[in-house]
């Protein structure tokens, strides 16, 4: 009886029922002539297989009847099984499926294949938004809301994930238990599968995922960019690739497959022969493309420059000719030379890596090594690494694991270490490089020399950095980066809080490293002496608060030296140099001005008392003196106004004088601004004004004084005369009396 040689399989989920789910399978059997095994009851095993040690979680038989092609179509999940389907926890690890088919014969272990995603039927059943739709072909499945003049009338069973925002009759999962998803995708084939942008699934059980892709063969798949797989069974990955030919593959940038059974990869490269494989570039291609011939390509190896200049680096005929370019054996001792295995077995000293298995499964390590000096060996681990002392834990150890360089350490699964003198990668998918490296955290990464990173995703960069926070970074040199999400860089800096950021020298640093605390620090930039000596120049906290040479306590907060040349705040206009600065003294702590009109010298001050404001009037800065224009007729001009500003929002009113009132009168007192054409008024100089308006009153007075004292002393006299008068009026008066008697 012939045997089973080959089974072609591809699956994806079906549609999910109201009671089960269930992965749909199709598989082409063949015997080991490669001839289709047609209208036969077979038995197939499927065994479903959790995680690394591949424990059975679910069995099932089947008897399916191969149709006259030598297809089989079942639903895994609906056969004979004392397991229960529906239990299996898809996300809880990796999962595989066996397959072992018994034609007659017993079974024949067909191999494991690793379910590369958790199928779409399975979690599906979770997804929100999808109404159940009959357009005339069945009950198919669309997100709510979707405009059905956008779409082809669905499927049966099928279920449109996809966007179309334009009227279409062809967009959308059309076809019987079909599924698009990405953006005016179209799955129109049976079973088919369109995902991306712009992909066009139209064969029966074909896929097309990417941008612009086709799969229009049956069983076809295209994947990329504007690939097209047009042969029944047909796969094109990549950019512009195209699979033409009958369960041809082509893969790469702008290859094609158009014989029978071929295969194309990697750049313009074309595999026309039937059951050929062309990769590399240009290469020369040619012969028939659906019957094998002996004198035909079986497999190119191109290195041409353009497609009006193919060539080959090798070629393999179906006769088993071999041709490469011209060579004789003079050349056996070039470096690039080709040579046999015979030469190799007389001449060579075995060298390279060997395959041992030392209890966790094949590894592969350099011949001649010394295994004392080594721990166990990993499973599918590499180990390049030189280690001369006895040990236990040396070279790559972790499952997966890749060691190289001198005395070097990779023992977490997936880890990598690389260097010298104790670097170590022992966290699961860790990454160690360079002196004394040490990685131990999960997905962690250090590099350089003494360098750790002991926590999940934390990455240290430099010389005795370390980043023990979670997916912390520490880079430079002795920078620590404590908090869970901090990142020091620098010299010496820590970054101690959560999420914070410490940049420079010497910082600070300080904080709560896994909770968020307002008053800690968000972003330091150290400029500090030493370590016993910190600093910060710039310390932002995290509920915004901004400090300049030290720890803010408000939203912006500058501490300054005590040097009044330089010290304090200072604004700068880059146009014309023009600034001014602001300082706090330490003796009277009044705040003084400078301007670059004055320099060094103060130009004013606010007491720190008061807050009132003294300018600067030292006759010493002077020059020029004239006494003050003064005269009554002009003051009695000035107008005391109430009034409101045109932009205030309230009714407020206020009291003061029109700069376009006083400028003919006082010109000193206004300052015009071109810029914003605005005229500013000096009210303070009005004190000035009010004391010479006070001396001129007072000199008004004392004239008016003597005046009225010397009406005063004319007025004095007078009483006199008139008392004196009075006087000798009434003796009269009483003499004339006295006479009448």
């Amino acid at each position: 009886m012939k045997h089973l040689f080959a089974i072609l399989i591809f699956f994806f989920a079906s549609a999910t029922y109201a009671q089960s789910s269930s992965i749909n399978y199709k598989a082409l059997i063949k015997d080991n002539l490669g001839n289709v095994v047609a209208n036969q009851t077979i038995t197939v095993q499927f065994s479903i297989l959790k995680g690394t040690f591949q424990t059975n979680v679910y069995q099932e038989t089947q008897t399916p009847t191969t149709d006259a092609n030598g297809l089989i179509i079942v639903n895994i999940g609906e056969g004979t099984t004392s397991d229960d389907f529906s239990t299996i926890n898809w996300s809880s690890d990796d999962h595989f499926l066996n397959v072992q088919i018994n034609t007659g014969a017993g079974l024949t272990d067909m191999g494991t294949t690793q379910f590369m995603a958790v199928p779409y039927a399975l979690s599906a059943a979770n997804v929100t938004g999808l109404e159940a739709i009959d357009q005339g072909y069945g009950i198919g499945y669309r997100i709510k809301g979707r405009n059905p003049a956008n779409y082809n009338s669905i499927g049966e069973d099928a279920v449109d994930l996809s966007i179309s925002k334009n009227t279409s009759t062809t967009n959308g999962a059309s076809g019987v238990a079909s599924l698009a998803m990405g953006y005016r995708t179209i799955a129109s084939g049976f079973y088919s599968t369109a995902m991306g942008d712009k992909t066009d699934a139209l064969g029966f059980s074909s896929t097309a995922m990417g941008s612009s892709t086709q799969a229009s063969g049956n069983f076809s798949t295209a994947i990329g960019k504007v690939t097209l797989a047009s042969g029944d069974f047909s796969t094109a990955m990549g950019y512009y690739t195209d699979a033409l030919g009958e369960r041809s593959t082509a893969m790469g940038s702008d290859t094609e497959a158009s014989g029978n059974i071929s295969t194309a990869m990697g750049y313009k490269t074309t595999a026309e022969a039937y059951a050929s494989t062309a990769i590399g570039r240009f290469n020369t291609g040619g012969g028939t493309t659906d019957s094998w011939l002996s004198t035909d390509p079986l497999f190119e190896v191109g290195n041409g420059y353009s497609s009006s200049n193919k060539s080959n680096a090798l070629t393999i005929l179906k006769n088993g000719t071999i041709t490469a370019p011209s060579f004789n054996l003079t050349e056996i001792t070039d470096d690039k030379a080709l040579i046999t295995k015979e030469y190799a077995d007389t001449n060579l000293t075995s060298s390279g890596l060997e395959a041992i298995d030392e209890g966790d499964g094949i590894g592969w390590r350099l011949k001649g090594k010394d295994p004392a000096n080594y721990g166990t060996i990993g499973k599918s681990a590499t180990d390049l690494s030189e280690s001369t002392s006895a040990s236990t834990s040396m070279g790559a150890t972790g499952r997966y694991s890749f060691a190289t360089g001198r005395t070097t350490e990779a023992s977490g699964d997936y880890s990598v270490a690389m260097g010298y003198q104790n670097t170590t990668a022992s966290g699961d998918y860790s990454f160690a490089l360079g002196i004394t490296a040490n990685a131990s955290g999960s997905q962690s990464v250090a590099m350089g020399t003494l360098s750790l990173a002991n926590e999940s995703k934390a990455v240290s960069i430099g010389t005795s950095t370390t980043s023990s926070g979670t997916a912390s970074l520490a880079m430079g040199y002795y920078t620590k980066a404590f908090g869970n999400y901090a990142t020091a860089m620098g010299y010496n800096t820590y970054a101690d809080a959560y999420a914070s950021t410490a940049f420079g020298k010497e910082n600070i640093g300080g904080g709560n490293a896994t909770t968020w605390i307002a008053t800690d620090p968000l972003f330091e930039i150290g400029n500090g002496d030493s370590n016993l000596s910190r600093s910060n120049a710039v310390t932002v906290l995290k509920n915004g608060y901004v400090g300049f040479n030290g720890n803010p306590d408000t939203d912006f907060h500058l501490l300054h030296g005590n040097n009044g040349l330089a010290s304090g705040m200072k604004l700068e206009n880059n146009s014309n140099n023009a600034w001014w600065r602001f300082y706090v003294s330490s003796g009277s702590d009044d705040l003084r001005l400078y301007s670059a009109s004055q320099g060094a010298t103060i130009i004013g001050a606010f007491d720190d008392i008061s807050g009132n404001y003294t300018s600067t009037s030292d006759r010493r800065l002077k020059k020029n003196f004239e006494k003050l224009h003064f005269n009554w007729t002009d003051f009695m001009k000035l107008e005391t106004l109430t009034y409101q500003y045109k932009a205030q929002k309230d009714t407020k009113e206020y009291i003061g004088l029109i700069a376009q009132d006083v400028q003919p009168i006082y010109p000193e007192l206004i300052n015009y601004n071109e810029d914003s054409d605005v005229y500013h008024l000096n009210y303070s100089g009005f004190g000035v004004i009010a004391i010479k308006a006070v001396q001129e009153q007072q000199k008004i007075i004392l004239s008016q004084q003597l005046r009225i004292e010397a009406l005063e002393a004319q007025l004095s006299k007078k009483d006199e005369a008139y008392n004196a008068l009075s006087s000798r009026i009434e003796t009269i008066e009483t003499f004339l009396k006295t006479s009448e008697k």
